[in-house]
């Protein structure tokens, strides 16, 4: 079906005003049109000036559904990243120095006051002043309307969660590798003072260097601390919402989470590993609150009650994390690094 000629103006001024598209580009489009425009349709347009890469996907589809407000502070909004319990992920550039960053939109009801604001700034400025290869920066904490948000280091790649999800089962050295990292990343944290609370598959990123080597870093650290303080506060809007993730939560976590420490997040790296290396969680009840009661009760299933081929010493490891007890995990992440170099094995990105 044709739209009419009314649609088609509509919509190149609504794509003037969201200032996507500079003057110049603008006024080719329309003289490229001029001559059809009684039959030019707005969405095999939009598609046009994707392929022509003027505009990405998302923009394209906000335009359709009548946005043309595309800036956030000093920020113009590029792409959809993702969406979380936190917020949205938005991929931007600032409007004057042309760095792209990922911007994180906090969730209003995590910041409904002047105190939560307050400690969110906080929250990111204890993280910005962490410089760890393994974990992605935080730049800045901004506010805009109504609207308060993190700026973070745009990290090109995949997250591990959505690479399993793609994979199933990884290779004992690969996932290995990509958990030691992981690790190295929390050694660091450690160090600041820093626990993340939510560590997961999805909280890991998975980059590559100029020298095709893998780069693993955690995201929203920080972030899991800021939210669990304005659960305490009451800020959430459910009754006995909990921080963290059930299929990856320490027991511990399931009680208390603001008397979590470091072990709590080496368990969870624990569950993470478990995870690459048989398909599933260690713990899968049939609704989170059954998943968390499970691994306060039972210990953890044993790695090769799974796949009998996985190596014994690395079953002991893994077990090890995955200790109820803190006290008998690994006490630091360090030693968790140390352990897991025997078995790791850096990927060929061309087998990836």
């Amino acid at each position: 079906m044709v739209m009419p000629t009314s649609d088609v103006s509509e919509f190149l001024q609504r794509l003037n005003r969201s200032r996507l598209i500079n003057e110049n580009d603008l006024a080719a489009i329309q003289e490229e049109i001029g001559p059809v425009r009684d039959v030019v349709q707005v969405e095999p347009l939009g598609r046009k000036l994707v392929r022509r890469g003027l505009l990405t996907n998302w923009q394209l589809q906000m335009l359709l559904s009548g946005r043309d407000a595309f800036t956030l502070g000093n920020y113009r909004l590029l792409d959809l990243l993702g969406r979380g319990g936190m917020g949205t992920v938005l991929k931007a550039e600032h409007v004057f120095l042309g760095r792209i960053v990922a911007i994180k939109v906090m969730a209003r009801r995590l910041v409904n006051s002047t105190k939560h604001i307050a400690r969110f700034q906080q929250e990111i400025q204890a993280v910005a002043a962490l410089d760890s290869v393994h974990v992605v920066r935080a730049i800045d904490a901004e506010s805009a309307g109504s609207s308060h948000f993190l700026v973070m280091e745009y990290v090109e790649g995949a997250d591990l969660g959505s690479v399993v999800e793609r994979r199933g089962r990884l290779p004992v050295g690969e996932a290995c590798e990509y958990v030691r990292q992981a690790a190295l990343g929390l050694v660091d944290a450690d160090r600041a003072g820093l626990v993340h609370r939510d560590l997961k598959p999805t909280n890991l990123m998975l980059s590559w260097t100029d020298e095709n080597q893998p780069l693993v870093k955690l995201l929203d650290l920080g972030l899991a601390r800021f939210a669990s303080l304005a659960e305490q506060e009451g800020s959430l809007t459910k009754t006995g919402q909990m921080m963290g993730t059930p299929d990856y939560m320490s027991p511990e976590q399931a009680w208390d989470t603001k008397t979590v420490d470091i072990r709590g997040d080496i368990y969870s790296l624990g569950c993470t590993l478990f995870r690459f290396l048989v398909g599933v969680p260690p713990f899968q009840g049939e609704n989170p609150f059954q998943t968390l009661m499970i691994r306060t009760t039972h210990d953890a299933p044993l790695l090769r009650s799974f796949n009998p081929e996985l190596p014994e010493a690395l079953e002991a490891l893994v077990a090890k994390m995955l200790s109820r007890d803190p006290e008998e995990r690994f006490q630091d992440p360090a030693e968790v690094v140390e352990a897991l170099g025997g078995f790791s094995v850096v990927p060929d990105r061309d087998e990836f």
